[in-house]
């Protein structure tokens, strides 16, 4: 793989042909044919690579990981291709908002592939690309089997070729493993979640058994794999498309809090406090950890306002007077009643989370 990888090196970032602004190459193949000033106008804003990216059931953590790690100054293109209902609402954009700080989007028909930016796939349509433009095919006038993640990817290897980047997360089913063969025979770099770390494995384990993976990783490794591709090989700046783990981030947001308010959180569940920063970022409008990392920095009550939301407040736990009050003088003195100082009491309460 790692050979593979070094034959693909030479990327510039200069558009999908990897060469010339004004030059494609055409479903895959090896005859560059002009640009019409239109194309020419995409090509000249063109990402470095389009990262496709597939999931279904189960998606929405690992889709998380790769938003709330990867920088926003990469100059990739991804498109987020889910299963949706038709009928169902377009809420993915706005979920998506709350761990990246890049600009996010709902797929329209004809808009351009823009670098930084994060492209999701509305309800009821299969999404297509075709000269560096998304196009819409209504699902109505297809009747073979739904996959909208075949469908993407598929029309990702004919129109970017190798500079196109598959991944595959948890999901139910076949969907994604023709589209990873097409993709990978057109030169491109395909990304699997490892089947045991998904929720629903089904995908990932699919997309492997064709043979055209060329990685397999954990959630939390995909985003440092993309970024790492995307420094090997497009243009960028020194500083530019640096990762930082989930956790030293959590790190860094600890020692601003601590430095703040002197309380310090290290120690506390991951997921908990995870949950409670979701929040804070939420309220702030601030995506992705890296952001909220520079508003913390800047702004001192912000620190406060976060240890508050990690802390359990005292006196909310005390917030039914009449039955704390019943309990110690009514229930406490009659477990206690003619039993010797030394033998222990044991309580134990149903639900309790402290």
């Amino acid at each position: 793989m790692m050979g593979r990888m070094e034959e693909n090196s030479g990327r510039d970032g200069s558009g999908p042909s990897g060469t010339s602004e004004a030059e494609r190459l055409p479903q895959g193949g090896n005859n560059r044919v002009p640009l019409d000033e239109g194309e020419l106008l995409c090509a000249q804003h063109a990402p470095c690579f389009v990262v496709a990216i597939g999931a279904s059931a189960g998606g929405h953590e690992p889709l998380e990981h790769i938003f709330t790690t990867l920088p926003a100054d990469c100059n990739l293109s991804f498109v987020v291709v889910m299963h949706i209902p038709a009928e169902g609402p377009s809420l993915l954009a706005d979920i998506i908002r709350r761990y990246t700080s890049m600009e996010v989007l709902t797929a329209e028909d004809g808009m351009p592939l823009r670098p930084n930016t994060v492209h999701v796939i509305p309800p009821g349509v299969l999404l297509t690309v075709k000269k560096g433009r998304l196009s819409f095919d209504r699902e109505e006038s297809h009747v073979t089997t739904h996959h909208p993640i075949d469908v993407f990817f598929t029309s990702l290897a004919a129109d970017f070729g190798r500079h196109a980047i598959a991944v595959v997360l948890s999901g139910f089913g076949l969907d994604g493993s023709e589209g990873v063969k097409r993709l990978r025979e057109g030169g491109g770099i395909v990304l699997v979640q490892d089947p045991a770390t998904a929720v629903n494995p089904s995908m990932p384990r699919n997309a492997i058994a064709t043979g055209a993976a060329d990685f397999v990783l954990p959630a939390e490794d995909i985003p440092a794999k993309i970024a790492e591709i995307a420094r090997g090989e497009c243009n960028l700046p020194q500083r530019a498309c640096l990762t930082a783990t989930i956790d030293e981030e959590l790190q860094a947001i600890f020692a601003v809090v601590k430095a703040r308010t002197g309380h310090d959180f290290s120690s506390y569940k991951r997921n908990t406090v995870l949950r409670r920063i979701e929040r804070r970022m939420t309220i702030n409008e601030s995506g992705g950890l890296r952001k909220y990392i520079t508003l913390l920095e800047g702004n001192p009550q912000e620190a406060q306002a976060l240890c508050q939301e990690i802390l359990i407040g005292v006196t909310s736990f005390f917030r039914d007077p009449e039955a704390f009050e019943h309990l110690r003088g009514e229930i406490i003195p009659r477990l206690f009643a003619d039993r010797d100082p030394n033998e222990p009491v044991r309580i134990w309460h149903a639900c309790c989370a402290t």
